[in-house]
C-alpha cells in the first residue's frame, strides 16, 4: 500500500533526522523506524529503501514526490 504524501513526509523526516544523530547506520534503520510509526517491518524496510534512493540536499517535498512517482 503506497502512503499518503503527508506521512511519507513524516517518515522521510525521522530518517533525516536519525541519520543527523548519528545514532545508527541508515542501513539498520527500518527497525527504528518501524517501532516509532508502529510499521510492520517490509513497509518500514521499503520506506528506508526510497529514501536512500532519494537522499541528498533535495527538500523532503521533492523527494517524497520523487519516491512516490516510483513506488
Amino acid at each position: 500500500m503506497k502512503p499518503s504524501d503527508t506521512d511519507l513526509s513524516r517518515y522521510f523526516e525521522y530518517l533525516d533526522d536519525l541519520r543527523a544523530g548519528g545514532t545508527v547506520n541508515m542501513f539498520g534503520a527500518a527497525p527504528y523506524l518501524s517501532k516509532e510509526f508502529f510499521l510492520h517491518k517490509d513497509v518500514a524496510r521499503r520506506i528506508t529503501n526510497e529514501w536512500m534512493k532519494t537522499f541528498s540536499h533535495k527538500s523532503v517535498e521533492d523527494r517524497v514526490t520523487e519516491a512516490l512517482e516510483s513506488w
